[in-house]
């Protein structure tokens, strides 16, 4: 045991802070793991409109911070070959929201006829691959 009375003031605030260090880092692992199991891996799997440009941008916004929270332009879909574009985010389990873009409201997905499209919903508790077709896009609507 050690003799913290024969310890000269420096040392012992020194240990005190290292002390703190300590319990703050083991909390900072409790939430982390907290957190990990809170969020999951979702792979986005979308077919868009046969007259699609194949140079066109495909982004797809949603409730969550990961798809930038209502932002248009919240994640980039990467084109494969396949025709389809692909994506992949870190999703809170619960209830998800989301629509696709091409990157501003004006050129959201619409359904068949033209008409507005409700959001995409998903309850979220595992990794999985949401797989969606876009009927058409607002651009596209008088066309």
């Amino acid at each position: 045991a050690q003799d913290w009375n024969n310890r000269d003031p420096e040392s012992i605030v020194a240990f005190d802070a290292l002390s703190k260090v300590a319990r703050h880092s083991s909390q900072q692992i409790d939430m982390s793991k907290e957190l990990e199991q809170r969020i999951v891996s979702i792979h986005f799997h979308a077919t868009v409109p046969g007259d699609t440009d194949a140079a066109a941008t495909v982004y797809l916004c949603g409730n969550a911070d990961a798809v930038g929270a209502w932002r248009a332009d919240g994640i980039l879909l990467t084109r494969g070959q396949d025709g389809h574009y692909h994506g992949d985010a870190m999703i809170p389990k619960g209830r998800f929201e989301f629509k696709l873009t091409q990157g501003n409201w004006e050129t959201v997905e619409l359904r068949e006829h033209g008409r507005s499209t409700s959001n995409r919903r998903r309850l979220i508790t595992q990794p999985t691959t949401i797989e969606f077709k876009v009927e058409k896009w607002k651009s596209q609507a008088n066309q």
